[in-house]
Order: structure tokens, then sequence, then C-alpha cells
């Protein structure tokens, strides 16, 4: 065992372990070091010129647990599965520089906009104290923590248990950065509005206000925007405020910050689940396009394509309906995910063009032309 005190550069790594504390509250007596300084070697391996005193001259590296030489150590000090090499009393004889350089010579990777996880331990009329691993505590202000009215701080962010922050400002001449955990959660927000737009994943927004082009929304803390044409209810807008709606995001860019959603939509994907394909609905027309007829089912729409109107050519469809008529349809498609209903009346004509010089007979005999239709389908489906 060599005891000649001569000293060296160890690697000692400065283990996390339950009871930080421990270290907190020995290593500075010990060092003269503050507390900072502590917090940053935690969970490092910090080459420090040390004196050995009891140590085989061949330990260059070893796992090294703080030990005060006042507390009472038998080589294990209560943590026998933590220590790796625990041999009498250490004396740890290296200066406050010489740490303090090894902490300086550790890679802080702290740039705004990166996102660590820290402990806070510590809690002021300002803010939290966190610890990050960091050359000194980071500060997370109270108004970058959403705190529900008669909730405590401590209770939306309890101390000594680890979770993800947010870095919003450089380290200053300290070494003190600033987090933010509202700024975190809304970064995940708009990513889980981004997945919600690709999955077609409706959500709950609370309606807060007006304006010509539709109403505004407001979604865990964002706002958004619902257009008058994509509301279900277009009549009386002011009803709507203060009114939870289930919408679907059509629109999600934050670097524009710009949220809209579609209440129709949503209501469209939720109520296509009541139908079935080949049923037989009664609607009205709601509106004439070029390429179809926009069919009102009792407040969901469905479309019936020019080509599903007849077995024959259709030169215009305002010859055949007009807006407000009430008519009969078959579904020949649903698509929950895209939040559409696909119409047929060509498969209740007996002959091509029936539906256009016999429309009301053909809708009064609609339940027997339909069940016709669907036998001659499962012969051909038989055969």
């Amino acid at each position: 065992m060599h005891r000649d005190g001569r000293c060296k550069n160890v690697s000692l790594h400065f283990k996390r372990i339950p009871g930080d504390s421990v270290c907190r509250n020995f290593l500075p007596p010990l060092l003269g070091a503050s507390s900072s300084w502590t917090r940053a070697a935690l969970g490092r391996t910090l080459n420090i010129p040390l004196q050995l005193d009891g140590i085989p001259s061949d330990s260059a590296n070893m796992v090294l647990f703080l030990i005060d030489e006042r507390l009472p150590c038998r080589g294990t000090c209560g943590a026998e599965s933590r220590i790796d090499c625990v041999l009498g009393v250490l004396h740890l004889t290296f200066s406050v520089d010489d740490f303090a350089r090894a902490i300086e010579g550790q890679d802080f990777n702290f740039e705004v906009g990166t996102k660590v996880s820290g402990k806070p331990f510590s809690l002021d009329n300002e803010g939290f104290y966190v610890d990050i691993g960091g050359k000194a505590a980071a500060f997370l202000p109270l108004r970058e923590l959403y705190i529900p009215d008669g909730v405590s701080p401590e209770t939306v962010l309890p101390l000594e248990q680890e979770r993800e922050f947010l870095i919003i400002k450089e380290p200053n001449m300290d070494g003190q950065v600033v987090l933010s955990v509202k700024r975190l959660e809304i970064q995940a927000l708009w990513e889980r509005l981004g997945l919600g737009l690709e999955d077609k994943e409706s959500v709950q927004v609370k309606v807060t206000g007006t304006n010509k082009g539709g109403v505004t929304v407001d979604y865990q803390g964002l706002r958004g925007f619902i257009p008058r044409s994509h509301l279900v209810d277009r009549g009386d807008l002011d009803a709507l405020v203060g009114q939870s709606l289930s919408v679907l995001p059509i629109e999600v860019d934050p670097d524009r910050q710009k949220l809209v959603f579609s209440h129709r939509q949503a209501t469209q994907s939720n109520r296509i689940q009541e139908f079935q394909i080949h049923e037989l609905v009664s609607g009205t027309v709601r509106d004439l396009k070029p390429f179809g007829v926009f069919v009102d089912l009792d407040g969901i729409t469905g479309l019936l394509h020019i080509q599903q109107v007849s077995n024959k050519y259709v030169s215009s469809l305002e010859s055949v309906f007009q807006r407000g008529d009430t008519i009969k349809t078959v579904i020949v498609d649903l698509d929950p995910q895209r939040g559409r209903i696909s119409l047929s009346t060509k498969i209740l004509e007996k002959r091509p063009g029936e539906i256009l010089d016999s429309t009301a007979a053909v809708f009064e005999d609609a339940e027997a032309r339909l069940e016709n239709y669907l036998e001659k389908l499962g012969e051909r489906t038989s055969a």
C-alpha cells in the first residue's frame, strides 16, 4: 500500500445517489467550495490532483464516494452497492482552484432551446432553483410554470423529483441558465397537434370569441381559430362563446403561430361511425357543384358525385336536383379518417337514365330497388 503522500491526477467520479445532500453537506466544508460547484460535480468524472493516503498506488481510476473523516467509516458507509472502492478514511487534499478548473473543463451543453433533465431543490418567492448538473444551479421563474389558481408551486413541481426543462436564457457570468416548463409544454402541444393533423385525431377546444371569419378558441393555452365554413352551427356565433367543441386540426404551423381547426370535420368523422355501406339514407340537397351534389344527412354532409348520379351521362346537375330537395341515396363508401361519405343514386336505377327522367318514381320505390341491387350483387359475388 502506497503511503508516501505523492500527488497524482486521479479520475474521480462523483456518484449521484439517494442522499445527494450528503455530498452537498460534506464536500463544501472539505473544499471550502460553493454548493453550486458541488451540484456541478455530481454525476460527473473530474480529473483532479489528489493526495492519496491509504490508497494503493495503482488506483489511478476509482469510483469515489465523498467521505468526511469525522464520519465513522467501516468501508461501506451504508451504501454497499454504490461504492466500488473505499479503503479507510479518505483525506481529500486537492484545492478549491483545482476543483474549479476541473469543473470549467467540463462540456456543459446549455444552449437556448436545449432540453435538460434536472431536480428542483429549492424555492423562493421568485421561482425554483434546479440542479441540472451545471456549474451553477439553474433558475425556473414562477411565470414559466403553469400554476392553477389555489394550487401551490410545490404541488405542481415537487422538490427533488427529476423532470425535463427547456433552457430559455443562456448562462450568465456565474453560469446560471434560466429554464421554462410552460414553453416546453407548449412545444409538446404543437408536436401533439402536428401528429393529430396527420392521424386525424380530434381534440377539445373552448370558444373564446368571434370575428367576421369565424370563432377564436383556446386549446390548453394555445390560441386557435375555426373558420365559419368549418362550423356545424354557422348562425349565431356569439352563442358558441364559452362552449367546448370537438374539433380536428386542419392547419398547424408553430413557426407562424397559426392553428386552425374544423368542428364540421370532427363532427363528420364521429358521425360516420353511425352509418354503414349500402345503407339507404334520406337527405336534403345543400349545395350543387359542377362535380357533384352535397347532401345534408341530419347534420352530416355526404357527396353524391356526378358520376354516381346515373348510369347515363349527366350534362347538368341543376336539371335533376335543386337546393332544398329531399332525396334518397345509398352510401357506397365511408372514410372516417378524412370525414367523407360517398353517395350514389345510380344503383337504384332499373335502366340507365331513369333517375334523370323519373326521379320521384325512383325515390318512391328506393327500398325495393336497393334490395334488388344487393341480391344481384350477392349473386355476382358468389359466382
